[in-house]
């Protein structure tokens, strides 16, 4: 009879094999581990061996992008899909990759952590791929809470997303959903950060451009956030206005000469300050250069509302009479 009962057996096992496959990622991730390993936690890497994600109809799942535990590991995802119900524990770390859109004037991304269980406290780290440096770290302030984050992107640039479980919180499995967007900065000026890449103004015309700087490692290049404008003028007086300066911005402005020579400089008094000197006095004719930079620059990264001076133009304008 047994020996009759085998070829039954041999077709029912695969059968049950697969069934109980197909019960992993978040039944799995719900049972305790009496040895406080990860096996049975909310990564599951032991036990997962895809390292999907980047599509962008999105993902998720407990399986979603496992095993990517080490920076080494990280699942690629795509800016504008959402990633669902993916499983987290205090002790599994998860890592995503991204990369900004090759923008001239880089653009903002934005990473939404929803629908966070009421167990769970997630620790969000951003971190540039050029350097391996850590941009900004952000938690909860209670369990259960969204978080969003934000950072300045440069140009085709390649970012990680890190997700923990932040303190001492308890040992059971929860859930988040995750969405990173991107938002393109409107600057037709750019590429300009040097006096090579200068654009021309048209003398008494106003020129509407955004001061900011995408992040190329862990910490803002100071010269990034500069724009070059060119400009011929007369010996005699000039004026240079720059006005509607975002809230968040003081802004400067040098003039140099042909010969290099900075003719001079004007800051703002304070945040959002116009900048304005209508007395200028041009000694060499030519093509002079204004540099506008920040004299506080705006923040690169954070948690808040995304600052104005991210989608507000300034407004230059170099006159003579």
């Amino acid at each position: 009879m047994m020996k009759r009962s085998l070829p039954l057996l041999a077709g029912v096992v695969p059968v049950l094999v697969a069934i109980l496959s197909s019960m992993g990622g978040c039944t799995v991730t719900t049972s305790s581990s009496s040895s406080g390993g990860t096996d049975g936690g909310a990564s599951s890497s032991s036990s997962s061996s895809s390292s999907g994600g980047g599509d962008a109809g999105g993902g998720g799942g407990c399986e979603f992008g496992e095993p990517n535990n080490t920076r080494e590991q990280s699942t690629s995802i795509a800016l504008g899909s959402a990633y669902t119900e993916i499983c987290a524990k205090k002790g599994d770390v998860d890592y995503y990759e991204l990369v900004a859109p090759n923008d001239a004037a880089g653009g903002v991304i934005k990473a939404d952590f929803t629908n966070v269980g009421a167990t769970g406290n997630l620790n969000v780290k951003i971190f540039s791929v050029t350097d391996n440096g850590e941009i900004y770290n952000h938690y909860g302030s209670a369990n259960g809470q969204s978080q969003s984050v934000w950072f300045s992107a440069a140009p085709g640039q390649k970012y990680r997303i890190e997700v923990s479980t932040f303190g001492a919180s308890d040992d059971n499995a929860y859930k988040y959903d995750m969405k990173a967007s991107y938002t393109k900065i409107d600057d037709p000026s750019e590429p300009n950060q040097s006096k090579d890449e200068a654009k021309p103004l048209t003398k008494g015309v106003a020129m509407e451009a955004i001061l900011s700087s995408g992040l190329k490692g862990a910490r803002p290049v100071d010269t990034d956030i500069d724009d070059y404008f060119s400009v011929d003028l007369a010996p005699g007086k000039a004026s240079v206005r720059l006005e509607n300066v975002p809230a968040d911005l003081n802004a400067q402005w040098f003039v140099i000469d042909p010969t290099g020579k900075v003719v001079t400089n004007k800051y703002g008094s304070n945040d959002g300050a116009s900048v304005i000197n209508d007395e200028v006095l041009i000694e060499v004719a030519g093509k002079h250069i204004i540099r506008v930079n920040a004299f506080h620059a705006p923040e690169v990264f954070g948690a808040e509302a995304v600052p104005p001076s991210y989608s507000q133009k300034y407004k230059l304008t170099v006159a003579q009479p």
